[in-house]
């Protein structure tokens, strides 16, 4: 029954519970110790609902994953596949513009720059002064095929006994809830794309928060370039890539004054190109926040160029990912996507958020590309070389990454 931004792990749907007297057959083991335990799949209270005759009541369900390994990276990958499966949506991973204004020519601008750069979505963002309780209909017909709903998280409850669609206090938070697993689930048959910062995937949500602490974006902008790095390696290891949302703020947003802003984009073109290596080699997409993705030819050009670097290489870039190295803002940081499937079989990305170039010899662990032995890599601006495998599919790659830059490198059968 819901979530947070960052994951399940407050979902109070789903608990242990100890020290029952019920429980002393079923257990886990903490610290060496035998505790009498049991998992509850239960609502933290209610759901107190009255049926008439005949009518149904159809419960939440819950899933239980049996694990074949103890390591983070296997358990995450695992979590992957359930996603894969289970939510297929979850893997629908457009891209798109938060349009800070709602009025025609501003809305207009936004669509025509998306179409020229390749974006494929926009939304109409918080603060926009679009009316989404407008019932005319040539106003609806302004609506792109999209929802995004702030909430509703865990559910509030409400101890009303006068309200229209709950009793009282014991059946408020799952009503709520019912309804908006209704509605969500709706809107999927729809055809509606639905961001949602909040754990509704089975639902028909696609996209939430991949997880960040808004304030953030208020910092000094080479801060945000590496906090945005760690939000993604944190995210990724329950998410697929797809599956969290970032944000950028084009303009000012939570304070932070010009240096936390990256207009005017044009001077600030450099920064604007590691944001976009962030979120696109990583197969994130973000909120870009502003009234325009370019100002000048050259920022265009920037932009068209990203775009472009993602989409050929979109498949191994929403494959699942394997953790190099957590950002520190002092050393190399990186991840690699790896797929079984595709020629393209893993692709790294390396970042060095300091000024001088770096040369390092990096390890590249290819298990999970299906190769054995022999692997040909490409390191951006470099010809494909093959290297040997050691024995647990590793290879040993000497790369350098430019002063406040990254670079690439696509793993191939």
């Amino acid at each position: 029954m819901g979530g947070d931004m960052e994951a399940m792990k407050d979902n109070l749907g789903v608990r242990w519970v100890h020290d029952h007297p019920e429980y002393e057959k079923t257990g886990i083991r903490y610290y060496g110790q035998y505790k009498p335990a049991r998992v509850e799949c239960t609502p933290p209270f209610g759901p107190d609902v009255t049926l008439a005759p005949g009518q149904e009541w159809e419960s939440f369900r819950a899933f239980e994953m049996l694990r074949d390994a103890t390591d983070d990276e296997r358990r995450g990958l695992a979590k992957m596949r359930f996603w894969r499966a289970m939510a297929p949506w979850t893997q629908e991973n457009p891209m798109f513009m938060h349009v800070r204004s709602a009025e025609t020519d501003a809305v207009k601008l936004a669509i025509d720059q998306c179409a020229e750069a390749g974006f494929e979505m926009v939304i109409m963002t918080f603060g926009s002064g679009f009316n989404i309780e407008q019932k005319d209909a040539a106003y609806l017909k302004r609506c792109m095929n999209v929802f995004e709903n702030d909430g509703a998280y865990p559910g509030d409850a409400c101890a009303s006994t006068e309200h229209a669609f709950h009793k009282g206090y014991h059946d408020s938070q799952w009503t709520q809830w019912e309804r908006i697993h209704a509605f969500y689930k709706w809107c999927r048959g729809e055809g509606i794309y639905l961001n949602v910062p909040d754990w509704f995937f089975l639902s028909g949500s696609s996209k939430t928060a991949m997880g960040y602490v808004e304030t953030n974006w208020s910092l000094p902008r080479e801060f945000q370039e590496v906090i945005e790095r760690q939000n993604i390696y944190d995210g990724t290891w329950q998410k697929t890539p797809s599956m969290g949302w970032m944000f950028v703020p084009l303009t000012q947003y939570h304070g932070g004054g010009a240096s936390a802003t990256i207009e005017p984009l044009h001077e600030h073109l450099c920064h604007y190109e590691r944001r976009m290596a962030n979120l696109l080699g990583a197969g994130v997409q973000t909120i870009y926040r502003g009234p325009r993705l370019f100002d000048t030819e050259e920022t265009k050009a920037m932009v068209k160029k990203m775009v472009a670097f993602y989409k050929s290489r979109r498949a191994i870039l929403h494959s699942d990912i394997v953790h190099l190295r957590r950002p520190a803002g002092r050393d190399w940081d990186g991840i690699l996507h790896v797929s079984h499937r595709l020629d393209t079989c893993g692709f790294a990305m390396l970042y060095y958020p300091l000024p001088e170039p770096l040369t390092r010899t990096i390890k590249l662990p290819l298990y999970y590309t299906g190769l054995k032995d022999v692997a040909t890599i490409t390191v951006k601006g470099t010809a494909p070389r093959k290297y040997m495998l050691d024995s647990r599919q590793n290879a040993f790659v000497t790369i350098t990454i430019p002063g406040n830059g990254y670079v690439w490198a696509e793993v191939s059968k």
